[in-house]
C-alpha cells in the first residue's frame, strides 16, 4: 500500500542547533498572538469530500516520497535566528526521520508505514494516534513492537495527518472522518481498527485554542525559539504536572534530547503547526462537542467494503458517519460517565447508590428500569439524570401519569438548567403555577418574533419536552419528533397500552416506580383479572440484568422501615444513614396534635439576622419578626440584631423589649457589632443598615459610602453563612447594593438569593389605586413595579385586577381616569417617600417595615395562585432587562421550594418600554458608579 522508509539526518546544522536545544529547554511559556481579521469561507463537506478551493480536481493517489527538506537556505535562516538571539549554546545530536505521503482532495497527508512480517497476508491494520504537540517520531519506539506475528501497527495522527497548510477553514472531524474514509477505500485493507481517547480533562487547552485563528501558525513559524518554548513546555508538564518546578523542565527525564530536537524540527521546517491545531480549535467552536470533550471515548471501525455506502450517506448534514449518536453511546465509558455526572452534580447530592443509577441509565442500550423503594430519592435521581443528558446535549421526552409527578421533577430541575431547555407540554390549566411559564403559550408570548416562526422553533429546538403520558398520542409533536431519551416517573402507575405510546418517541427508555407501592388503576375487574392492571414495569422487573434498585430511604427511622421493608420488600428496605435510623420526635404524654406548643419544641429555631437593628426601621422590624408575622407563629426564631458598636447599648434596649413582649415563639435575641457573630449559621437576612443620604451628597458619594457596606457584607456572607441564606437589601440605594452584596457572596450563596426591596413601592401603589376605585386593599392584586426603587421606578396597573361589586375588572376600568393612572398616580408612588421625609422629618419606617416583612413573608411561604408581587431580583434576560441587573420585577413563588420566577409574556406598550428604558439607565449607570467604587476600595 505504502512505500518504503526514507531517511532524514540533520548532522549539518552545527553550533546553531547547538544554540537551539539550549533556548528549547530554557523556556516554557505561552505566546501572544494577534488574530488575522480576515474573512474566512467555510468549507461545505459533499459526496465527493472535495475540502480544496477553486474547481473539482481529480484525486492524485500516486504514492509518491516525502522528505523533510533540509535545505543550506533552511540552515542559514536558522542560523542567522539564533545567532541574533542571546542565549548560551548548547549540544545537539543528529537525528533521523522517515516520512510518505500521497494527494487526498487536495490535502497533502502524510503517513508512517511498516509493514507486516513476512509469512502474514491478513492483517487489521492499527491507526495509532498519539498525543498533541507530538508527531509520529513518538512511535519510533513502539513500532517494533508491533510488527510481530499478531499485530501491525500504522500511524495516521489526526493532528499531523494533514502536513500541507489548508486553504479553507472547518477542517473539523467531518473532513477528517472523510479523508480516513478515503485511505482506506484507497488501500487493500479490508478492515482498520482505530481508537483515540479525547480531549483533555483540564480546561486550559480548549479555552486557549478556542481563542486562536491563523495567527499562532504565523507567530511559531517565525520563532524558533518560541515554538520549542512552544511545544516543549507541554512535554514537560504534559508528562508530569511537577516538572514544571524543575530548572530543565524535567524533559530529559523521559525523552533524549535527539527525540524532542527531532519532534520540534519536523514542526519548523514543514511549517506544519497551523494544521496540527486548527483541527483542535475548530473542534471546540462546534458547540455539540463542548459537553462530550472530557468524557468520550471513540473506537471504531472503517470497512472498505462499504465505502460506497459511506459516499452516499456522507452528503447528508444529519449524517456524522463514524461518530453517530449511537457511537458516543456505545463508546462512553463508565469512567467518562462518571467524570461527567461528578462535574454536573455535587457528591453530596446524590448516594453511590443513585449515581450509579443515573449512570446506568445514561449508558443503557435499550432500557433499564429504576426500582425506588419509598423515600429512596427516586425524583432525585431523575433530576440528576436530567441535568447529565441535558449537559451532553441529549434530547429527552420526560412524561408521569400525574401532571403532579411531572410538575415537582420540573420545578427541581429548573434550578440547575436554563428555562429554554425545557418545554412543558399539555393544557395549561393542569400545570401547576411554578412552572406554567415553560408552556408552549407561555413560550410563544414572551418571543419576539413570529408566533408561527416561535413554535416551531421551540417544538423543534427544545432538547427537554414533559408531558403526562396520557398526552403523548393526543400531540401532534411526537408523530414527528424523536428522542435519545424517553423517561418515565411513576411507571408502575401507568397502563401498559398508555404507556407504549411515550416509550416509542425515543430510542431507548427509563422506566422509574415502584411496582410495590401503586399499580395502574383498572376499574373492571376482568380486565384486571386478564393481566390489565399489570404494569410493563412489573412486566419488565424479570429481566433483573436492566434493573436498578434504590433501597436506601430517607423517609423513616428504623422502627418504621422494618415495618415495611418486611412486609413488602423481602428485607431490602435500608435507612440510608444513622441519622435517619434513629430520628424521631420526642415523645410526649400530652401529644394531641401538631400545632404549636409541640410543633416549636422540636423544630430547629430559624436564625434571622436584621443589621441596622437599633435604627427605626430595624426597631419596628424586628417585633413583627418575633411575633410571627413573617415566618409563622408556631415557628420558632433567633434574632440576630446587628449594629455599629456605638450602638451597642441600643441594641441592648432593643433587646430588653423584646424580651418583656413575652413572645411564645422568640426563643433568643443576640446583640452584635461584628459581622462574623452576625452572619454565623443566618437562614435569613434583613440587610437594613446603610449609610443614609445627607444634605448636599451626590447619589455618586452615598454610593460610595455604601458600597463598602455591601461588599463586606457580602463577603462575610460567603465567609459565614449557610449557601441557602435568603437576603433582603432594604438599605438605600437598595438595587445596587443588593447587586453588590450578591456579587461578593458568590459563588458559595447563588444571585438569585439576593433582592432588593420594592415591596414598599408595591404596597403603596397597591393602596392608591384602592383608594382611586373606591375599593379596599384586599381587592386590588397584581399591580407592578418595575426596575429601581427610585424616583424612576415604574409602578404598572396595565395588568391589575380590581375586585368590584363582586366582579373582576382591570385597573383602568376600575378607575376609568387613564390620564390619572398614567400620571399622578405614578409621580405619587415615586415621589411618596421624600413626601413622608418632608412631613415626618424622618424617613418611612414603619410603612418600611412592613413590607419587608410582606416580601420575605411571600419567600418563605409562597404566592397565592395566580397572583405576584414586585421583587428587585437578578435580571434573567426577561423584557429585555440585562443578564445580572438588579431589577425589579413581577414573580412568582412556589413555596415548597421557595423559588421566585419572573412572570413572562406580559405585553408592554411604548408608554411602558418608555418607563422601562429610563429607569433600565439609571440602574445601569449605577452599578457602574458602583464597580468603579468597588476597584477603587481595592486599591
Amino acid at each position: 500500500m505504502f512505500a518504503s522508509a526514507g531517511r532524514l539526518v540533520f548532522s549539518e546544522m552545527g553550533l546553531a542547533v547547538h544554540l537551539f536545544l539550549a533556548v528549547a529547554l530554557a523556556f516554557s511559556a505561552y505566546i501572544a498572538y494577534v488574530s488575522y481579521l480576515l474573512p474566512v469561507e467555510e468549507v461545505r463537506v459533499e459526496e465527493n469530500g472535495w475540502f480544496g478551493t477553486g474547481e473539482l480536481q481529480p484525486d492524485d493517489v500516486t504514492i509518491h516520497p516525502f522528505e523533510v527538506n533540509v535545505t543550506p537556505d533552511a540552515l542559514q535562516d536558522l542560523k542567522e535566528r539564533l545567532e541574533r538571539s542571546r542565549i548560551t549554546h548548547s549540544h545537539l545530536e543528529d537525528s533521523d526521520d522517515f516520512w510518505y505521503g500521497f494527494n487526498s482532495d487536495e490535502l497533502e497527508v502524510h503517513f508512517i508505514h511498516e509493514p507486516a512480517a513476512k509469512g502474514y497476508r491478513k492483517v487489521l491494520p492499527l491507526l495509532m494516534v498519539h498525543g498533541w504537540p507530538g508527531n509520529v517520531y513518538e512511535f519510533y519506539k513502539i513500532i517494533p513492537m508491533l510488527t510481530n506475528p499478531k499485530k501491525h501497527g500504522i500511524d495516521s495522527d489526526v493532528s499531523n495527518l494533514i502536513s500541507q497548510a489548508q486553504k479553507r477553514v472547518l477542517i473539523t472531524w467531518k473532513a477528517i472522518r472523510w479523508v480516513m474514509v478515503l485511505i482506506v477505500g484507497r488501500s487493500s485493507f479490508t478492515r482498520v481498527q482505530m481508537e483515540f481517547r479525547f480531549l483533555t480533562s483540564s480546561p486550559v487547552l480548549p479555552s486557549i485554542l478556542l481563542s486562536l485563528r491563523y495567527f499562532e501558525g504565523t507567530a511559531l513559524n517565525d520563532s524558533p525559539i518560541g515554538l520549542a518554548a512552544y511545544i516543549l513546555e507541554k512535554f514537560s508538564t504534559w508528562t508530569k504536572l511537577d516538572h514544571r518546578s524543575l530548572r530543565d523542565g524535567g524533559l530529559t527525564k523521559k525523552f533524549t534530547r535527539d527525540e524532542l530536537l527531532t519532534i520540534v524540527m519536523i514542526y519548523w521546517l514543514n511549517g506544519n503547526i497551523v494544521s496540527s491545531q486548527r483541527f483542535y480549535r475548530e473542534f471546540f467552536l462546534d458547540d455539540r462537542n463542548n459537553a462530550l470533550q472530557k468524557y468520550v471515548v471513540y473506537s471504531f471501525f472503517i470497512d472498505s467494503r462499504r465505502i460506497a455506502e459511506y459516499k452516499a450517506v456522507f452528503g447528508s448534514s444529519n449524517c456524522t458517519l463514524l461518530w453517530t449518536e449511537r457511537d458516543v453511546r456505545q463508546n462512553a465509558t463508565g469512567a467518562s460517565v462518571r467524570r461527567l455526572l461528578s462535574d454536573s452534580v455535587t457528591s453530596k447530592e446524590l448516594s453511590d447508590e443513585q449515581r450509579n443509577a443515573v449512570q446506568s441509565a445514561i449508558l443503557c442500550n435499550d432500557y433499564i428500569l429504576i426500582e425506588g423503594f419509598p423515600g429512596s430519592g427516586k425524583t432525585t435521581t431523575v433530576v440528576a439524570m436530567l441535568r447529565c443528558l441535558l449537559e451532553m446535549n441529549r434530547s429527552v421526552l420526560l412524561a408521569a401519569n400525574t401532571h403532579s409527578a411531572l410538575d415537582n421533577v420540573l420545578a427541581k430541575l429548573r434550578k440547575h438548567t436554563n428555562d429554554s431547555k425545557i418545554l412543558r407540554i399539555g393544557n395549561s390549566g393542569s400545570v401547576h403555577h411554578s412552572v406554567a411559564d415553560l408552556t408552549l403559550e407561555s413560550k410563544i408570548n414572551s418571543a419576539n418574533e413570529d408566533k408561527y416562526t416561535a413554535a416551531r422553533k421551540i417544538l423543534k429546538d427544545t432538547p427537554l419536552v414533559a408531558s403526562t403520558c396520557h398526552y403523548v398520542p393526543r400531540d401532534v409533536l411526537f408523530s414527528w419528533r424523536k428522542f435519545d431519551y424517553c423517561i418515565i416517573d411513576e411507571a408502575s402507575m401507568v397502563l401498559e397500552p398508555v404507556i407504549l405510546s411515550a416509550i416509542a418517541a425515543g430510542s431507548r427508555f427509563v422506566l422509574v416506580g415502584d411496582a410495590h407501592q401503586l399499580s395502574p388503576l383498572v376499574q373492571n375487574r376482568k380486565c384486571s383479572e386478564e393481566g390489565m392492571s399489570v404494569s410493563l414495569f412489573e412486566r419488565l422487573q424479570v429481566h433483573t440484568e436492566a434493573k436498578h434498585s434504590l433501597e436506601s430511604q430517607y423517609r423513616m427511622n428504623s422502627t418504621i422501615a422494618k415495618l415495611s421493608s418486611n412486609l413488602f420488600y423481602e428485607n431490602r428496605l435500608r435507612c440510608a444513614n444513622e441519622d435517619v435510623a434513629r430520628a424521631c420526635l420526642s415523645s410526649s404524654a400530652n401529644f394531641k396534635s401538631s400545632s404549636s406548643e409541640n410543633g416549636l419544641t422540636n423544630m430547629s429555631p430559624l436564625r434571622v439576622l436584621v443589621t441596622g437593628a437599633a435604627g427605626q426601621i430595624g426597631y419596628s422590624l424586628v417585633l413583627q419578626i418575633a411575633k410571627g408575622d413573617v415566618f409563622g407563629k408556631d415557628t420558632p426564631i433567633v434574632l440576630v440584631l446587628l449594629d455599629i458598636p456605638p450602638m451597642a447599648t441600643a441594641l441592648e434596649g432593643v433587646e430588653y423589649e423584646l424580651q418583656d413582649c413575652a413572645l411564645a415563639n422568640l426563643k433568643g435575641v443576640e446583640c452584635v457589632t461584628t459581622e462574623k457573630e452576625a452572619f454565623t449559621g443566618i437562614d435569613y437576612a434583613f440587610l437594613v443598615g446603610a449609610m443614609p443620604r445627607k444634605e448636599g451628597m451626590e447619589r455618586k458619594d452615598l454610593l460610595a459610602a455604601n458600597v463598602k457596606i455591601f461588599k463586606s457584607q457580602g463577603k462575610a456572607l460567603a465567609d459565614f453563612a449557610k449557601p441557602t441564606t435568603k437576603v433582603i437589601v432594604v438599605g438605600n440605594p437598595a438595587n445596587t447594593n443588593a447587586f453588590i452584596c450578591a456579587k461578593y457572596a458568590a459563588p458559595k450563596i447563588p444571585a438569585r438569593n439576593f433582592s432588593a426591596m420594592t415591596r414598599l413601592d408595591h404596597n403603596r401603589a397597591t393602596a392608591q389605586l384602592a383608594m382611586k376605585a373606591g375599593v379596599s386593599v384586599g381587592d386590588v392584586k397584581n399591580v407592578i413595579i418595575w426596575g429601581n426603587h427610585s424616583s424612576t421606578q415604574f409602578p404598572d396597573v396595565k395588568h391589575a385586577v380590581v375586585t368590584k361589586g363582586g366582579q373582576d375588572v382591570d385597573a383602568y376600568s376600575a378607575v376609568n381616569d387613564t390620564a390619572f393612572l398614567q400620571g399622578p398616580f405614578i409621580s405619587t408612588i415615586q415621589k411618596r417617600g421624600a413626601v413622608i421625609i418632608q412631613k415626618r422629618k424622618l424617613s418611612s419606617a414603619m410603612s418600611a417595615a412592613k413590607a419587608a416583612c410582606d416580601h420575605i413573608h411571600d419567600w418563605h411561604f409562597g404566592t397565592k395562585p395566580g397572583e405576584w408581587i414586585s421583587m428587585a431580583v437578578p435580571s434573567d434576560g426577561s423584557y429585555g432587562i440585562p443578564n445580572g441587573l438588579m431589577f425589579s420585577f413581577p414573580v412568582m413563588i412556589d413555596g415548597a421550594t421557595k423559588e421566585w420566577k419572573i412572570v413572562q409574556g406580559l405585553p408592554l406598550d411604548d408608554f411602558a418600554k418608555s418607563k422601562l428604558a429610563e429607569t433600565q439607565k439609571e440602574l445601569e449607570e449605577e452599578r457602574d458608579d458602583a464597580l468603579k467604587a468597588c476597584d477603587a476600595a481595592s486599591m
